[in-house]
């Protein structure tokens, strides 16, 4: 008797007569589109599901008005590059946030299990008396749980759809984290931002600016930022992972290398529930700060240079000599 023979889940489900697999090589175009994780220029086709209506944050009070939804496009390609997931046609004017906040069920037995985790992880970046920042707190819950286990400190949450709380050591504002104030007001040991980057229309510009923003303020913040996980969408052909709302599919690969082009260093990757959320903590940090010195000086340099030689040649004139400019375009050096 031979030993069992593993399948793919592909083959599994075309055994059942579920799904028919076409093992013929197919032409795949490629199209261009810039990641909105790593900012590669390059992608694949994966998932079309047409125009659909909002999944999770329209409410519909009648069937005259379900069928007036508009319907969005569902235009998802990966990222040849990181292998990120983004939806090419999102716009975010089109999901009615401040009509209808995001609703999260946060009381089932295996996800309070899971936020206690979360907790404790991040309970390990925080020093005595931490100032902590999370942006898009939602209904507070965390941010709570969060002040409560740490005792000390401040708590800060920004969301401009989210609760609104002053209690204690705890204060909720409806409203959005201004880095170019915050930073140096709040002065945050840690930034938390949780299942927020995946709503975003380009999730790798909104963490360079917040540690570019605090790396300008003097401010060294570490960063936890938690989304859900997408490798197991894929594995298991799970598209009804894709509706509009959650323009982005984070895999742990574009995860890691989003992160890997930001101010700051990685020092942890991870996950729970089995790969279902991912995670990456970040340490800002200022190294490549001589890019922009380095730009500055030159930017001041050339406009001494060129106040400079204007001044030279209206003293010439002025003098009555004849001035005669020989060369284009910079290729020649003679004076």
């Amino acid at each position: 008797m031979q030993p069992p023979r593993e399948i793919s889940l592909a083959d599994f489900l075309s055994i059942l007569g579920l799904i028919r697999v076409n093992k013929a090589v197919k032409m795949v175009k490629i199209v261009n589109s810039t990641c909105i994780a790593c900012g590669s220029g390059h992608a694949v086709a994966i998932f079309d599901g047409e125009k659909m209506p909002l999944s999770t944050l329209a409410f519909p009070k009648t069937q005259e008005q379900a069928m007036k939804l508009p319907k969005l496009p569902h235009d998802y390609v990966r990222c040849l590059e990181c292998g990120h997931i983004y939806n090419r046609s999102f716009n975010y004017d089109d999901v009615p946030y401040s009509d209808t906040p995001y609703n999260m069920y946060n009381k089932g037995r295996d996800w309070v299990e899971t936020l206690n985790q979360i907790s404790e992880k991040v309970q390990t970046y925080l020093p005595e008396n931490p100032c902590v920042v999370e942006i898009g707190h939602g209904d507070g819950s965390f941010l709570t749980g969060l002040s409560e286990a740490v005792g000390s400190g401040s708590f800060y949450g920004f969301d401009p759809h989210g609760a609104v709380v002053s209690k204690g050591n705890l204060v909720l504002s409806k409203g959005l984290f201004v880095s170019e104030t915050l930073f140096s007001e709040l002065k945050p040991d840690m930034l938390i931002i949780r299942h927020v980057a995946e709503h975003l229309e380009n999730p790798l510009h909104f963490v360079q600016n917040l540690c570019v923003g605090a790396a300008m303020a003097g401010q060294y913040p570490t960063i936890y930022l938690e989304v859900p996980g997408g490798d197991n969408v894929v594995k298991t052909f799970r598209h009804g992972d894709f509706y509009y709302e959650h323009c982005s599919l984070f895999t742990s690969r574009s995860l890691e290398i989003m992160l890997k082009n930001v101010w700051g260093d990685t020092v942890e990757l991870g996950s729970y529930m089995n790969e279902e959320v991912i995670y990456g903590v970040v340490k800002v940090n200022d190294e490549k700060r001589h890019l922009m010195n380095e730009a500055q000086e030159f930017s001041q340099i050339v406009q001494d240079i060129k106040v400079n030689v204007k001044s030279f040649l209206l003293e010439r004139v002025r003098k009555g000599k004849t001035v005669v400019i020989w060369g284009e375009r910079g290729k020649r050096r003679h004076s």
